[in-house]
Formats: C-alpha cells, structure tokens, sequence
C-alpha cells in the first residue's frame, strides 16, 4: 500500500462532522508525520527507545517440546515465518528457550500466527503497574474536544534488547 493509499484511509475514517477546514489541518499533520504510518502488515518499525528484560529469577530456560500441527497449518506457518525473516522480524538463532507457535482463528475464520507464552509467563517476575483511578483519567480530559487512539501494528514482535536471565 502507498503513502497516500494509507493516508486516503486515514482520511475516510474521520468523523464526517469535521469541516474542510479541519480536514485540511488534519491531512497536512498526517502527511508531516507519514514515516510513523504503517504502510503493510510487514511495516512495523522499530524504537532504540524502549529496552526491556524478562526477569525469570532463578527460573531455568523455559523449552518446549514441538507440537504437532495439522498438515494444512505448515504451510501456513512456514510462510508467516519466511516473511518475518525476509522482513526483518525474526532471524535464526539458537538459544536454550524456546516457545511454540500457536494458530488462533479470529473473527473472521483467518488465522492468526502467535506464540505461546503461558510457561515463560508462569515464570517471570510479574511487575505491578496500579490502574489511575477512573475518575482521574475522566478529570483530565475536561474541556477537551479532540481524542485520538495510537495502535501499534503488531506491537508484540516490537523489541528493544530482549534477554532472559539464565
């Protein structure tokens, strides 16, 4: 998909109650800021911004036996790999953990290429982020007129220098 493919939806997804004016403002802030639109499925950036580590403790390596998969899903999930690497996603490597890949169906009966995290989340250390209290969150938005909602494309394959504790 183009630049202005991506913009144009952006565009007709607005609220139809904005007027030319407004929608002018919001095409010019869009196209100064188009290198952070996400052009495909494979166009996920990176940021040197967030780095993060998976405290285990004194958990060993989490490794799980490969699953079976049914024969019409390999393809499937050789594909989704193949375009990772080629993407710059993913690459080779050899480590003592290790997580399966998982096939979820969605909504819409396609499936969804993840990994199953369950055992290495049993073991790590769980921070603990309280939630604001609502009322605050309500409180700072009086008087505002104009909300927004970011969605990062595919956010879990976003890694800074990701390393587990042996």
């Amino acid at each position: 998909m183009t630049t202005e493919q991506v913009i144009e939806d952006i565009m007709k997804s607005l609220p139809t109650e904005l007027i030319d004016c407004q929608r002018r403002q919001v095409r010019r802030l869009i196209e100064r800021n188009e290198s952070i639109l996400s052009k495909s499925e494979y166009d996920i950036g990176r940021t040197p911004l967030v780095e993060y580590h998976i405290d285990t403790g004194s958990h060993r390596p989490n490794r799980h036996p490969l699953p079976q998969h049914p024969f019409k899903h390999l393809e499937i999930i050789d594909g989704q790999v193949d375009e990772m690497e080629r993407h710059g996603i993913i690459e080779p490597k050899a480590s003592p953990s290790a997580s399966n890949v998982v096939l979820v169906r969605k909504e819409d009966g396609s499936l969804s290429f993840c990994v199953g995290y369950r055992r290495l989340n049993a073991t790590t250390y769980k921070d603990s982020y309280p939630l604001p209290l609502i009322d605050n969150c309500l409180n700072a938005l009086a008087g505002a007129s104009w909300f927004s909602t970011l969605d990062l494309r595919s956010s879990y394959y976003n890694k800074g220098k990701e390393k587990e504790r042996k």
